[in-house]
């Protein structure tokens, strides 16, 4: 799905190596791998919000205003989803999804425990912009959240589908996730979460368990994540908002849909 490449260990290479032993050297070697790659900007479905570090002209506002909300707008924006526990939250929290592709190459069941948000660090924003698509209905994000600024030293990574039954647990008290052996590859959503006015970088860690019950630990990224929660709610921050059917009556009468998508929408 990824490009990554899984790598078979020969019935010679095998030979006389107790599975246990060689569940232990596969560990310590770190056959767990992870590819994550972020969601693209222009890929989010309402409700989102899209941050910028200049403020629009009012040119630009005009045409936000009428659902204009291509690249040429929002050229440089980054687009973030919102996630919060309901009544349990002060405020949402906002950061982009990225999707991990979890793999292990062990030649024996390896089994995933548990992922957390690790060496969290925040600053503040340097985003002045925001553009909000107003919700029309609930949209969920299946996977995991992580509120970077809400640990109180206990565990994260919160259900995010509005539709499971388990919906803002802890992810790993209800799921695990087989690797190895003869396991495929998983995919996980996963999205960090911050407060408005804040970027976060973090990074990810699997806690996982091999067949001969001994427990290990593995950074899954390379560079640290980033979460981008946009500006904060003081008087300089320029807040614009749509609705998803501006955005939607715009695309269609500028080309920027498919005609079947485009049946009953009114033209400009």
């Amino acid at each position: 799905m990824t490009g990554i490449a899984i790598h078979f260990f020969t019935a010679e290479a095998e030979a006389g190596i107790d599975d246990n032993a060689q569940s232990a050297n596969d560990a310590k070697k770190g056959y767990i791998h992870a590819s994550i790659r972020l969601k693209p900007y222009d890929s989010y479905d309402p409700p989102y919000s899209a941050f910028s570090r200049t403020r629009l002209t009012p040119r630009q506002v005009k045409g936000v205003n009428r659902g204009e909300y291509d690249s040429s707008v929002l050229k440089d924006a980054v687009s973030g989803a919102d996630f919060s526990l309901g009544m349990r939250d002060s405020q949402p929290g906002l950061g982009q999804i990225y999707f991990v592709d979890l793999v292990s190459d062990s030649s024996s069941m390896v089994t995933v425990t548990d992922i957390d948000a690790v060496n969290i660090q925040c600053r503040k924003s340097e985003m002045v912009a925001e553009i909000d698509t107003a919700p029309e209905g609930e949209m969920p994000i299946k996977g995991l959240a992580y509120k970077l600024q809400d640990r109180r030293g206990t565990r994260n990574g919160f259900i995010t589908d509005a539709d499971d039954p388990n919906w803002g647990k802890q992810y790993f008290d209800e799921n695990t996730i087989p690797l190895g052996g003869a396991a495929v590859h998983q995919t996980l959503s996963v999205l960090g979460v911050a407060n408005p006015g804040s970027r976060c970088t973090w990074d990810l860690e699997a806690r996982f368990t091999t067949d001969d019950g001994q427990e290990h630990r593995k950074k899954l990224n390379i560079k640290p994540l980033v979460t981008e929660a946009g500006p904060d709610n003081g008087p300089d921050k320029q807040h614009l908002q749509v609705t998803a059917a501006k955005l939607i009556q715009w695309a269609c009468n500028h080309g920027q849909r498919e005609p079947g998508q485009c049946v009953g929408v009114p033209s400009a």
